[in-house]
């Protein structure tokens, strides 16, 4: 699950542009695909998680 938090964190990028007019601003975006991949990581962990709790020894 951890992994998946980190990959989420990861997901996000700013970065700093300027324009011609020398008025810069900062760019913030997500990687979908490494977003996605983190919510199925943490998906993925829970119903494992809970198929395991759920087991009878």
């Amino acid at each position: 699950m951890l992994t998946g938090v980190v990959m989420l964190a990861a997901a996000e990028r700013n970065s700093e542009v300027c324009d011609g007019y020398g008025y810069c601003y900062t760019r913030n975006t997500i990687n979908g695909t490494l977003a996605a991949g983190g919510v199925g990581v943490i998906l993925g962990s829970l119903i494992v998680g809970a198929v395991l709790i759920s087991q009878h020894d």
